[in-house]
């Protein structure tokens, strides 16, 4: 944000990263973009990344100073993959062209006497729903509508309040099992705010064969996130593949001993 001038004209940040469970403080930064903004001419627009915090925390677009958010379903909402959401803040989306339009978000509102293309009118639809198409799968849309209710009747601040301590409980025994062998990274005991995303390395075992340990002999799924997925930070911290576990609301501390043991019989600890 230091490097905020007269030629910015967007900014784009993610709320909690792929490969971590950092969570970055986005309503500090729409107040500073709110406050470069005011006065000017042409605002900065500012753009969110909430596919990993949707479902796990509170999120709010006026308290974020956002324009515009996606996310996905699939997620921690656990809906089906293929679905998410977009919020473009109205008055700029009805200034904004879609790259690709259809029937839905562009009705036809005119139709020619003559076969002439050009002279076919249309218009796009108000909002950010101009951004929809026609052909859309109604079951994923179904399905994730049930996810959000899901999401709505156990409380968004009971899963957010859950999956903090399970986080916690995951890295302290991570460490109290693999001592030095693990290295947990973005550890949650040492940030101002984390979430329910947990990852780590373990030393000389790949973290792909951590992933297939855990699932056969636990039946524990977790996920590796390569360096690719974050190549800037991966870049700047030297970081390689790490292992990602990400608890929920509904996982125990039980769960999560027995994961630990797991880990620390393959490191033959």
């Amino acid at each position: 944000l230091a490097s905020l001038g007269d030629a910015t004209r967007l900014v784009c940040m993610t709320h909690i990263p792929t490969n971590c469970g950092a969570v970055n403080d986005l309503e500090g930064v729409g107040r500073v973009i709110e406050e470069f903004s005011s006065g000017r001419r042409r605002k900065v627009t500012y753009i969110v990344d909430a596919c990993q915090s949707l479902g796990q925390r509170r999120v709010d677009v006026e308290k974020l100073k956002c324009d515009v958010l996606a996310a996905t379903g699939r997620k921690y909402l656990r809906g089906p993959r293929g679905t998410g959401f977009l919020y473009v803040r109205l008055d700029l989306a009805d200034r904004l062209v879609p790259s690709h339009v259809d029937h839905f978000g562009a009705p036809i509102t005119g139709v020619p006497e003559l076969m002439d293309a050009g002279a076919v009118r249309y218009e796009y639809k108000k909002g950010a729903r101009r951004f929809e198409f026609w052909e859309r799968s109604v079951a994923n849309l179904l399905g994730l509508g049930a996810a959000v209710d899901h999401a709505i009747g156990v409380g968004i601040e009971t899963v957010e309040i859950r999956c903090k301590e399970l986080a916690l409980v995951l890295s302290k025994s991570l460490k109290e099992q693999l001592g030095d062998n693990v290295k947990v990274y973005c550890d949650p005991e040492g940030q101002m705010d984390h979430c329910g995303i947990v990852s780590f390395s373990i030393d000389e075992l790949e973290p792909s064969a951590v992933k297939m340990y855990l699932l056969e002999k636990g039946g524990i799924t977790s996920s590796v996130v390569p360096k690719t997925s974050t190549p800037l930070n991966s870049a700047s911290t030297e970081c390689k593949d790490l292992v990602r576990v990400s608890v929920s609301y509904f996982n125990t501390e039980k769960e999560i001993q027995t994961m630990c043991k797991v880990l620390k019989t393959m490191a033959k600890l």
